[in-house]
């Protein structure tokens, strides 16, 4: 395939907001929104490349992968140097974080069906475009993520996600188009993982 834990800082912005309705303009039926938003950003070519042909507990994994680099992202945007967060120091040549198996669903039998869903995103392969100094192309292949899983686990389960630099740099930076216009997707994180199809998410994101 050719691609062109919630963060504790992260938890700070999830508070409780209103509910919001919205009638459809087409059918007028009555939309509620959830109650607790946390949107996700990520670069439009993630969005357009990377996920085709996740089931949807993977697009609903990896949705929970892209909330922990949300704070790298917006540092990005806000051309501030994101390699400069403790999350990039650990290691030299990727970064880990934990991610909760409750952070992505409140039903313990899920659980199961996830840890496969993240192993098999573990073994996606990706090539990530490069030019050397002179010019002349190459490309990285490696997998796309990393994953320590537990064989049994319950609701204070997490798996541990390493990611290589070049991947993880891929999913944060924002690329701007022609006239400078910055190509993102933002989606609010409760819709994906409360979908029941990944059409949805899809569609969603889209």
């Amino acid at each position: 395939m050719e691609i062109p834990k919630l963060p504790k800082a992260e938890i700070k912005a999830l508070v409780p907001v209103k509910k919001t309705v919205k009638l459809t303009a087409k059918t007028r039926k009555v939309v509620v929104l959830p109650e607790l938003q946390t949107y996700v950003i990520q670069p439009n070519r993630v969005t357009f490349t990377i996920f085709d042909g996740f089931s949807l507990t993977q697009l609903k994994a990896f949705s929970a992968i892209m909330l922990n680099l949300q704070e790298a992202v917006k540092l990005d945007m806000n051309n501030g140097d994101f390699k400069q967060l403790s999350l990039f120091k650990q290691f030299e040549q990727s970064i880990k974080f934990d991610l909760s198996l409750k952070d992505i669903t409140k039903d313990p039998r899920a659980y199961t069906p996830i840890k496969e869903a993240i192993s098999q995103i573990s073994e996606i392969n990706v090539k990530i475009p490069l030019k050397d100094n002179n010019g002349k192309g190459y490309h990285i292949s490696t997998s796309l993520i990393t994953a320590l899983i537990p064989d049994e686990a319950d609701y204070k389960s997490v798996i541990s996600i390493k990611i290589e630099r070049s991947i993880a740099e891929y999913l944060i930076q924002i690329p701007k188009g022609k006239k400078g216009a910055e190509q993102y997707t933002r989606y609010m994180l409760e819709v994906a993982l409360g979908a029941n199809s990944s059409y949805t998410i899809r569609i969603y994101q889209m």
